[in-house]
């Protein structure tokens, strides 16, 4: 028999906290976008998104093409996030070397980059990562499928950097499809590695242009459509994420109603008790199960917990419409007793928290 050790949706409550869609990979005529800032606004505000992250590339002041500083504040672009009822996210990728989105975290100052660390940008990731960390921000990796690192080269890098909380496994619709087995490999050698600490999926456009909008986004789980319940959320894992191929047509974004609405499946609940982790949901045809190293355990809204398959963590994929897929987190599994569970992130600080303990440590 298992026990859920870390439910990423404990901290959620279903009947008041707001579906937020969201997304945290975009990119304008700033960077290498063929949209400007504000049209980039525009197509997200269309397709009835509640949370975007502008997330041009490498804004190092002194580095050559990056004087700019962040695609930020909107107003500059002549957008009001306010008017347009949507959360802003100062976000940036950095990407000369593999690629990592930094989230709020500002812009690193001409000054305080003297003395040769330009270079550090070129050469040194860990270093890049650990200064968005120094800013107070969150760290993810972009389309790991993309280069070719080892599962430990990741398995040191999220070790160390207690802010690096996500791995991208859906980039531009399904272009790297090899991440998602990156995605449970790594999860999977962390937990037999000893660590607990959590390592979320993120499925984002990398919008380059228009037609990239629309088929990957997270749906976060938040009780304030604020910054703070934001940063919160993304620590804990309080969020679903969509792959929809033919989420670029608005219509699979909004059905003419007042609410929140999708064409993926769309989760109402998830209830974790001793014996079972269950889920309800709408809009789906089947609901599959996966476990250690993306084993497949089975199908249905209802998983036993004392499955003999079970490994260290489960996830949910729910399959609907036009083959959008909606992921859950994984929920992280253990034997011990209850009175000896890994405290839930949910129930602390996003920012600041010791999380020694997560690591087994």
């Amino acid at each position: 028999m298992k026990r859920v050790m870390r439910n990423p949706y404990a901290g959620v409550d279903w009947s008041s906290h707001t579906r937020c869609k969201a997304s945290m990979h975009a990119h304008t005529t700033e960077s290498d976008g063929t949209q400007s800032p504000a049209e980039v606004i525009d197509e997200h505000h269309a397709k009835r998104y509640d949370i975007l992250a502008l997330t041009d590339h490498d804004a190092i002041p002194g580095w050559p093409g990056t004087e700019r500083g962040s695609t930020w504040p909107w107003t500059s672009y002549g957008r009001d996030p306010d008017e347009l009822g949507m959360l802003a996210v100062e976000g940036n990728e950095f990407s000369l070397i593999d690629h990592v989105n930094g989230y709020f975290t500002g812009v690193w100052t001409e000054e305080e980059l003297r003395g040769g660390t330009h270079d550090r940008f070129a050469e040194d990731l860990p270093w890049i990562i650990d200064q968005i960390g120094v800013r107070g921000g969150l760290a993810q990796i972009n389309h790991p499928g993309r280069y070719d690192r080892s599962l430990s080269f990741y398995l040191e890098l999220f070790d160390r950097h207690r802010h690096l909380h996500a791995i991208e496994v859906f980039n531009q619709g399904d272009r790297c499809p090899q991440d998602r087995q990156r995605w449970d490999h790594l999860v999977t050698a962390m937990r037999r590695a000893g660590s607990h600490y959590p390592l979320w999926g993120s499925s984002v456009d990398d919008s380059h242009q228009a037609s990239h909008i629309g088929r990957n986004y997270h749906v976060y789980l938040l009780p304030d459509r604020d910054e703070a319940a934001l940063r919160e959320a993304m620590t804990a894992g309080a969020y679903w994420f969509v792959h929809d191929p033919r989420g670029a047509s608005d219509d699979r974004h909004d059905d003419g109603g007042s609410g929140f609405w999708t064409a993926a499946p769309m989760i109402e609940r998830i209830d974790v008790t001793p014996a079972a982790i269950s889920i309800e949901a709408t809009r789906y045809d089947t609901i599959t199960w996966s476990t250690d190293d993306g084993v497949p355990l089975g199908d249905g809204e209802r998983l036993a917990l004392n499955d003999e398959q079970l490994g260290s963590y489960v996830r949910a994929v729910l399959r609907g419409d036009g083959r959008a897929a909606t992921y859950t987190q994984p929920f992280y599994l253990g034997a011990a007793p209850a009175e000896h569970q890994t405290p839930d992130p949910a129930r602390r600080g996003a920012m600041g928290s010791d999380h020694s303990d997560l690591l087994g440590r």
